[in-house]
């Protein structure tokens, strides 16, 4: 199932989404797993990063 498909089948509505296919932002803040999730300021600077699911 494609990203945008799962999002509307399980009601999530997000602003912005990044499928990153060649893992580079991965790589930019050195994530240790998947899922991650990176909360970046309006600055750009990287705020905080989850590893893991989040729940609702």
């Amino acid at each position: 199932m494609h990203v945008s498909g799962y999002l509307v089948e399980n009601g999530i509505s997000l602003e912005h989404v990044l499928i990153d296919t060649n893992s580079r932002l991965a790589q930019h803040y050195s994530t240790v797993g998947l899922p991650v999730t990176l909360f970046i300021g309006a600055d750009g600077l990287l705020m905080h990063t989850h590893v893991g699911e989040i729940s609702r």
